[in-house]
C-alpha cells in the first residue's frame, strides 16, 4: 500500500508488504521517567482519612464515592471553571458520510477548543450511517449508541464516553478510523472528549512523519501493520504531552481508548484500558474473536510490572471490611489512586507506578466470514461477554434487524446493570459491519 501526504505530492510513497495476521507483536516494557520523585511528591501531602476515601476511581457500586483531585481537596473550584451545558442537537436518522468525514464531531459539532469542556446531557444519543458501496470498500455502515450512566436512578452530570468515527482515514477511500474513549474520575470527560478530537490528527500526523523518516531507509522489512503501530504509539506519547497542558488537572484523570484501524482489507487495533473490540464471524454459527485485551490489574504480566514499580493490587473494602468491585491500582502507603485498570492514558499518580499508555496490538486480514465489529466501553462489557454480544447482533442479523444492534447491546447492558448494581456505568457501542 502506499500512503501518500495529501499536502505534499512531491513526497515519495513508502511500498509495504503486509505482515501476516496471526502475528501478534510482543509488548515491550515501558520506562516511566521520574518515578521517585513523583512517589515522593505526593507522600510529602497529607489526608485525612476522609479525604482519602474521596479519591477512588470510576464508582462501581453503592460504596464508592466519586473521585477529587488532590487540587480539589485544597480549594473550592471556580463556578467559572465548569463544563457549560451543550447545545440540543437535532436528532438524525441516517447520514451519508462524505470524504475525510469525522461524523462523531459533526454530531457533537465542536466548534473551538472549548468544546472539549462540553458534558453530554442526553441520556442517549445514536445514528446509523451508511458507507457507499465500492470495489475497494469493505465495510457497509456503522451503528453507534452512547448512554449516560445513572446512580440510583438519577443520571449521572455528564457522559464520560467518547467516540470516533472517521472515513476516508490518510485521505485514501476505504480506510476508516473507529475508536471509543472511556474517561474516569473528576475530569474523565474532559480527557476522553481531548482524545476524541486529537487522536486522528495526531495519528496521521504521526504516520506521515514516521514515513519520512524512513525514506532514505531499507523499506523490505517494514509492513502496513508496523508503521501504523509505531504511529499510532508516537500519537499517544505526544497526545499525553499535550495534555498535560490543558487547564484541567491529570492526576487522578484518565481515559481508555481503544482503536480500530481499516486499510482495505487489513485491520489493526491499538488498545489502551478495559474498553474493547471484538469481531463477529459466521460459518455454520455466529464466533467472536476479541480483537484487544482488557488491562486489568489482575492480568500476570500488567501485576508484574505494577508490583516492580511499587504499585499494591487489592480491591476496595467498605465500612465491613469486605471487598467491593474489582482489583485497583494503588501507591505503596497511600491509598490513592485506586484505578480499576493497568494502562490509561493521563493519570499522572497512577503511571508513577506503573499503569502506562502503551498500546497493545494486534492485526487482522479482513476474511469472508467476518461480518462486523463491536467497539464498546466497559460499560457494554462489565456484564456482557464478548461470545454473548455477538450472538445478539448475530440473531438480529439472522432475522433482518441488525439495524437495532447498538440499541439492543445498550439495553441489554442497562438491564444487567440494574440487576447487578446500584449503579449503571455510561455504555457506548459502535457496531461496523462489513460488505458481505
Amino acid at each position: 500500500m502506499k500512503i501518500r501526504h495529501p499536502a505534499s505530492k512531491s513526497a515519495k510513497p513508502i511500498i509495504l508488504t503486509l505482515r501476516s495476521s496471526e502475528s501478534s507483536p510482543a509488548i515491550t516494557k515501558a520506562t516511566i521517567t521520574n518515578i521517585p520523585s513523583k512517589i515522593a511528591h505526593f507522600k510529602s501531602r497529607n489526608f485525612s482519612q476522609s479525604n482519602l476515601a474521596q479519591l477512588l476511581q470510576s464508582p462501581q457500586s453503592n460504596y464508592l464515592k466519586p473521585i477529587q483531585t488532590i487540587k480539589a481537596l485544597h480549594k473550592k473550584p471556580s463556578s467559572s471553571n465548569r463544563p457549560s451545558p451543550n447545545k440540543l442537537i437535532p436528532r438524525k436518522k441516517l447520514t451519508f458520510l462524505s470524504p475525510a468525514a469525522d461524523l462523531s464531531t459533526k454530531v457533537n459539532k465542536p466548534q473551538i477548543e472549548s468544546s472539549i469542556r462540553k458534558p453530554t446531557k442526553r441520556r442517549t444519543h445514536s445514528m446509523e450511517c451508511d458507507i457507499l458501496e465500492s470495489t475497494n470498500n469493505h465495510i457497509s455502515r456503522c451503528l453507534y449508541k452512547t448512554r449516560i450512566g445513572s446512580i440510583n436512578g438519577e443520571n449521572k452530570k455528564q457522559n464520560q464516553d467518547s467516540f470516533i468515527i472517521k472515513n476516508n482515514f490518510l485521505g485514501i477511500y476505504g480506510n476508516y478510523f473507529f475508536s471509543v474513549c472511556d474517561g474516569h474520575g473528576l475530569h474523565g470527560h474532559l480527557v476522553s472528549r481531548f482524545i476524541k478530537l486529537k487522536l486522528p490528527e495526531f495519528l496521521e500526523n504521526s504516520i506521515f512523519q514516521y514515513q519520512s523518516s524512513l525514506e532514505n531507509t531499507d523499506n523490505s522489512t517494514l509492513n502496513d501493520g508496523v508503521l501504523i503501530e509505531k504511529s499510532y504509539s508516537l500519537a499517544i506519547k505526544n497526545l499525553e504531552k499535550n495534555l498535560k497542558t490543558e487547564d484541567f488537572d491529570t492526576d487522578f484523570s484518565g481515559t481508555t481508548a481503544v482503536s480500530i484501524i481499516i486499510l482495505g482489507k487489513i485491520i489493526v487495533c491499538g488498545n489502551i484500558g478495559d474498553s474493547r473490540a471484538v469481531l463477529g464471524r459466521k460459518t455454520f454459527k455466529w464466533d467472536s474473536k476479541d480483537l484487544s485485551r482488557d488491562h486489568k490489574p489482575d492480568l500476570q504480566s500488567e501485576k508484574t510490572r505494577i508490583d516492580y514499580y511499587g504499585g499494591r493490587i487489592f480491591p476496595y473494602f467498605n465500612t465491613n471490611g469486605a471487598p467491593v468491585g474489582p482489583l485497583r491500582v494503588w501507591l505503596k502507603d497511600t491509598s490513592v489512586p485506586g484505578i480499576a485498570m493497568s494502562r490509561s492514558i493521563g493519570d499522572n499518580v497512577a503511571a508513577s507506578v506503573g499503569v502506562i499508555s502503551e498500546p497493545e496490538f494486534l492485526i487482522h486480514n479482513i476474511k469472508k466470514e467476518d461480518r462486523f465489529i463491536i467497539i464498546a466501553s466497559d460499560g457494554l462489557w462489565e456484564f456482557i461477554t464478548s461470545k454473548e454480544a455477538v450472538d445478539i447482533v448475530g440473531l438480529l442479523i439472522d432475522e433482518g434487524n441488525s439495524h437495532l444492534a447498538c440499541e439492543s447491546l445498550v439495553n441489554e447492558a442497562v438491564k444487567r446493570w440494574n440487576e447487578n448494581d446500584g449503579t449503571v456505568d455510561d455504555v457506548t457501542v459502535l457496531v461496523v459491519f462489513f460488505n458481505v
